[in-house]
This record gives structure tokens, C-alpha cells and sequence, in this order.
């Protein structure tokens, strides 16, 4: 959502959420507050501070620099550096467990490893 300031967002995003919620009951779905997080995007390049407050079910939600939904970092700049400063580091973590796997005394056997 787009708004002139940071108060007219808060506002605007709190009237959404409570629509969203009321959408949920009638929809027999349930958001758990204490899992949801809030990330605000700026188009800004100077650093952004602010803390907004958005609430679900009457409970603060709490604001974070990052989000990782569906396996890819979000931060609120839209840069993607963090995704691409962890994809190596978990490239690394499977690579190791491929390499203690491929061990010829105990490990998989040669067909499996070379399917892999």
C-alpha cells in the first residue's frame, strides 16, 4: 500500500487488517498474531527507523528488518543481499552432508551417489 506518511499508512493498514480478519471468520481461517510479523518496504534510500504500529486481534504486531516466507529472505529494502549471502552458506551445509554420505565403507552406494 502507498500513503503520504508514516501515520496515514498505520492507519490505513489497521482498517485492512481488521477487514482481513473479519474475511478469515467468515471464512473459517485462523492468523495467529503471535506468528505474524510486520515488514515495511521503503523506496527511500536513506535508512528508515520508524516503528509502525500495526495490530492484529487488539495485540501489537512486531516489526522486523527481514522475512524469510517460502525459503527466500524478504528485507525492506528489496535488495535481496541476505538471500544471496545464504544460498552459499546453505549450498555448503548440503554439500557437506552429500560428502559424509558418499564415504565407501558405510555410505550410499555407487549407483544412488551418482543419480544424486
Amino acid at each position: 500500500m502507498k500513503s503520504e506518511s508514516e501515520r496515514d499508512a498505520e492507519n490505513i493498514t489497521n482498517l485492512e487488517m481488521d477487514k482481513l480478519i473479519t474475511w478469515a471468520k467468515n471464512n473459517k481461517l485462523i492468523f495467529y498474531e503471535q506468528k505474524s510479523k510486520v515488514n515495511v518496504i521503503y523506496r527511500r534510500k536513506r535508512k528508515e527507523n520508524k516503528e509502525i504500529r500495526i495490530c492484529m486481534k487488539n495485540k501489537m504486531l512486531k516489526q522486523v528488518q527481514k522475512i524469510q516466507y517460502l525459503g527466500i529472505i524478504i528485507d525492506s529494502k528489496l535488495n535481496f543481499r541476505k538471500q544471496i549471502i545464504h544460498i552459499p552458506s546453505k549450498c555448503n551445509k548440503l554439500i557437506h552432508a552429500l560428502s559424509k554420505s558418499a564415504i565407501l565403507s558405510w555410505g550410499l552406494s555407487q549407483a544412488a551417489l551418482h543419480n544424486i
